[in-house]
């Protein structure tokens, strides 16, 4: 049954991806689907979160060009009465990848163009007849486009920095000033280090400065502006395609409508691996 689940799961999500080159860039830099549980820290209680982020690489042009088809969505169940989940995020995207260098150790350059949308299903008022944000059904909508290069380390990892800027705002005026529609980022994710015996440890961190119009923040505001996360991945040996994560995150609410709360926390959680798959299938 195990050996049935792992391979209809990685021929769904990630057939098509090579086991080298530009496809194993993709499927290393990509979101990972995760279940965390309740956090610490300055954050709403939860029951877990999850994270889901299927998505499907086409290689064009002999492996050096390709385009990525996604559908991430995020649901936080509330520790509250009936436990509900409130507007789940929807993030659909499209990215036309395109290797700009191949180094002599085969490492790669890649270039990432991103149009993503991101909003929680919701057409209600965004504030409520008191005032406040309308976080249960209130209206959170926007386009953006996402510009990035990803730059490959033999022995160590890759490297992101980018730029994202969103668009088409007119459904939801009320993010001007509040949201901060454009950003910089960068970001490190580690390659495994095995540790023995099967088992393996890796690291990765992100920070992206919002550098957009927030009425309510000076320009060199790093309470409000900067958002970091710090992850650890251990994979042990008898997990197969599955791994225990830590992380730590601080920062502007990346849950749709709740973008005004500004987080601080540590979770636990269980992530799948996906460049684990085809080893659990065979």
């Amino acid at each position: 049954m195990r050996k049935t689940f792992a391979t209809i799961f990685s021929l769904f999500l990630y057939a098509g991806l090579c086991a080298q080159g530009l496809g194993w860039v993709v499927e290393q830099t990509n979101d990972r689907n995760l279940i965390a549980a309740p956090a610490l820290g300055d954050v709403e209680p939860t029951v877990f979160e999850a994270s889901i982020n299927p998505f499907k690489f086409f290689s064009l042009d002999s492996g050096n060009a390709g385009i990525e088809l996604a559908f991430k969505s995020v649901l936080r169940m509330l520790n509250s009465r009936s436990c509900p989940i409130y507007t789940p995020s929807y993030m659909p995207s499209v990215s036309a990848y395109k290797t700009l260098k191949r180094y002599p150790d085969s490492t790669l350059l890649v270039a990432r163009l991103t149009l993503g949308h991101h909003s929680n299903g919701q057409n209600g008022p965004f504030y409520t007849g008191q005032g406040d944000i309308n976080t249960v059904n209130g209206n959170f909508a926007t386009d953006f486009i996402r510009i990035a290069l990803i730059n490959e380390i033999k022995g160590a990892g890759f490297v992101q920095a980018g730029f994202e800027q969103h668009l088409n705002i007119e459904n939801c005026r009320q993010l001007v000033g509040m949201y901060g529609l454009s950003r910089l980022y960068v970001g490190f994710q580690s390659h495994y280090l095995e540790l023995g015996r099967g088992h393996f440890l890796k690291a990765g961190c992100s920070n992206t400065w919002i550098s957009g119009r927030l009425d309510q923040a000076r320009p060199l505001d790093i309470n409000a502006r900067l958002v970091a996360s710090l992850m650890l991945t251990y994979r042990p040996a008898f997990a197969g395609g599955f791994a225990l994560f830590a992380q730590y995150y601080r920062g502007q609410d990346y849950y749709n409508i709740n973008f005004t709360e500004r987080l601080s926390f540590m979770r636990l959680g269980i992530c799948l691996e996906p460049s684990a798959l085809p080893r659990l299938a065979s």
